[in-house]
């Protein structure tokens, strides 16, 4: 994993989820959504791929039933206002192709990293133990009518846009992993619940630190 744009990108992501999960209060609404489509824009205009996660903010805003002219309107607003101070930076300093080349979706994407060993190892220790989780929690939880049944379909529709971004993101190095990171992180530990005991659980974390230091000698 670098430390580039990537990885910059995920840290304006994280304040925007913020936004979108607090949504199932009722309280400051308004200011919720225009800072989640201001951090949303901010982490566009370092990595441009992250914009599909508007889909994820009006997910939120439906499963809430917070849907109306001006929830749909206001995290446009907050999108804009960011977006369009960079134009202006860019018109004033003549480089308005840099603002354009935001926009540009004929980047081929590179896939040579999905080759490597460990990045292979990775992708598939957690991938199959995240589709395990969603397998064994999403019928229980679907069953019953009440907030964690939203919170589980915002859950999954993140972890799902999650994975897009990741793999649309050019010149990987790595650190895009990090946008899946968090969505599995919670359905992992949502899978762990239904166990009662406590021992699988430890063996089950126990597991992922070891396969943590395999991947670093593959």
């Amino acid at each position: 994993m670098e430390l580039n744009s990537v990885f910059y990108a995920n840290l304006t992501i994280l304040l925007f989820l913020r936004k979108v999960y607090s949504l199932q209060t009722l309280n400051k609404i308004s200011h919720k959504l225009f800072d989640g489509g201001m951090w949303l824009a901010i982490s566009f205009l370092i990595e441009p791929t992250t914009i599909l996660f508007t889909v994820l903010l009006y997910i939120s805003i439906f499963l809430n039933k917070q849907q109306n002219y001006q929830t749909l309107l206001i995290p446009f607003l907050g999108f804009v206002a960011p977006v369009f101070l960079y134009y202006t930076y860019c018109f004033w300093t003549d480089t308005t192709d840099n603002f354009f080349r935001l926009w540009d979706v004929s980047t081929i994407i590179d896939i040579q990293i999905l080759k490597e060993a460990s990045y292979i190892f990775t992708l598939g220790f957690v991938g199959v133990f995240t589709v395990l989780s969603i397998l064994l929690k999403t019928p229980k939880t679907l069953a019953v009518l009440n907030q964690f049944r939203k919170n589980w379909i915002l859950i999954l529709s993140h972890f799902t846009i999650a994975l897009l971004v990741a793999f649309l993101v050019p010149n990987k190095t790595g650190a895009e992993l990090i946008f899946v990171g968090f969505p599995a992180a919670i359905i992992l530990a949502n899978a762990l619940e239904l166990f009662q005991k406590k021992w699988f659980a430890d063996i089950f974390i126990l597991v992922f630190v070891i396969a943590s230091i395999v991947n670093f000698f593959i």
